[in-house]
């Protein structure tokens, strides 16, 4: 479900949206509300956080990843719990996925995906050591991804932690 960062941070194995296992739902959920409230995560909970499962899959061919995906968290209390559990500070969660997580408070049903990756199916067809090599880039002629909405504005603590700096024309 989580994994640890080069830097020491919490991230998501899969991605942030992959329904934990649900043995681990409680927990998860109480040590959210405990870090609202200051509570700052220990070794302990790191390496609990670490070892816990999540409901994804994946689709492996000739040690290739052909594709996968995941059952996706429905709950908006266990969602919240997932970002808190990441370190988005609330102002955060709101701003990015407020919407998300108002759409659960009317009853979102148990769900799930699966993708195959033809981008990596044609890699391996061509022979490609990259998968950039044969990725479709960029998303529409106005280089924009229309169902991220990306590009977007960024904060500048992601700018940072990427080593980045926006220069003016």
């Amino acid at each position: 479900m989580f994994e640890m960062g080069s830097d020491g941070s919490l991230g998501a194995t899969h991605h942030p949206f992959t329904k934990p296992q649900d043995e681990y739902i409680p927990y998860l959920i109480d040590l959210a509300d405990k870090m609202r409230k200051g509570y700052t995560l220990t070794d302990e909970n790191k390496k609990k956080l670490t070892s816990m499962e999540s409901d994804a899959y994946d689709i492996v061919a000739c040690g290739y990843e052909l594709g996968g995906g995941s059952i996706r968290i429905h709950d908006q209390k266990l969602q919240h719990a997932v970002f808190t559990i990441l370190g988005l500070k609330e102002e955060d969660i709101q701003f990015r996925f407020g919407h998300l997580l108002k759409c659960f408070t009317f009853g979102v049903p148990p769900h799930g995906g699966c993708a195959f990756g033809f981008d990596r199916i044609v890699m391996i067809y061509q022979n490609r050591e990259n998968i950039r090599e044969v990725i479709a880039f960029p998303k529409n002629q106005k280089y924009r991804d229309p169902m991220f909405g990306s590009p977007s504005e960024i904060d500048d603590q992601l700018l940072k932690d990427l080593g980045l700096k926006i220069v003016g024309k």
